[in-house]
């Protein structure tokens, strides 16, 4: 059991360190034996915070798998769960360091990467997990939970839209009087730090037939004042297909790049 803490502001006032000082103590309650802080600002001098709590039980028992992992480029990872499947990790690894190793290869391995690729490498982790990954050249912040939601994952929606915060929180666990819901676990959510204007409903299934009719209200709810929710996916259908793999192929590879574009 380890624990994510995330924080986006535009400043840091006085008034709010209280908070994040509640929500560190109690992320740090889920990871005894390393605790690490980092501090970034966008190119919009917008406050990005990443803290991470570490239970080493994978990997060298005496040397703690530090996190947020860091990359050669800058990315960030923050990641709570076991892999059962999907990325290859011996007995005597770490299974957070060698999914940092996979998300590091996807610039390795093409001349250039976009954002379903890393969805990609996410969507192959088999087994209970949440994360958090950051991108800093492409600049998005990724983060969810297994289809399961096995790993506790929070938001604070609520209070944006109510404007009765001014930051946007991602956390492992909330403080006493909080109002955070459970981020969704009906796939990854990305969220592009070159304009904070909008979110994105993906689902591959038809427009009709899937999640999306259902949680749309919902959303739109929880949405803060400004923000934007845009539907991504196929187009409503009486049939529960097209029938034709070929077309079903690339229904499929649209949805997922006009997702990311």
């Amino acid at each position: 059991m380890c624990g994510i803490l995330f924080r986006l502001s535009q400043n840091l006032l006085n008034d709010k360190q209280q908070i994040w000082k509640n929500l560190i103590e109690n992320v740090s309650k889920r990871g005894p034996d390393f605790q690490k802080e980092i501090t970034l600002q966008t190119i919009k001098k917008q406050n990005l915070n990443f803290y991470s709590s570490i239970l080493n039980l994978r990997g060298d028992k005496n040397h703690p798998t530090a996190q947020p992992l860091e990359d050669n480029a800058e990315n960030l990872l923050m990641f709570n769960g076991e892999i059962f499947d999907g990325v290859n990790v011996a007995n005597n690894e770490n299974d957070a360091f060698k999914l940092s190793v996979e998300l590091s290869n996807v610039n390795g391995n093409k001349n250039k990467s976009n954002i379903s690729d890393y969805v990609e490498v996410m969507g192959r982790v088999r087994g209970p997990f949440s994360f958090l990954f950051l991108h800093k050249k492409l600049n998005f912040l990724l983060f969810g939970r297994d289809v399961l939601g096995r790993r506790s994952l929070l938001w604070n929606l609520n209070e944006l839209k109510n404007n009765e915060s001014d930051e946007f929180l991602i956390t492992s666990v909330g403080t006493e009087g909080s109002k955070y819901q459970e981020v969704p676990a009906n796939g990854f959510y990305c969220l592009d730090l070159n304009g904070l204007d909008y979110f994105v409903y993906v689902q591959e299934e038809q427009q009709n037939q899937g999640a999306y009719s259902y949680v749309l209200p919902r959303l739109n709810q929880l949405l803060p004042e400004g923000m934007e929710l845009r539907y991504v996916g196929r187009e409503a259908l009486c049939a529960p297909a097209v029938g034709v793999s070929s077309v079903h192929k690339k229904e499929q590879a649209w949805v997922i790049d006009t997702a990311f574009a």
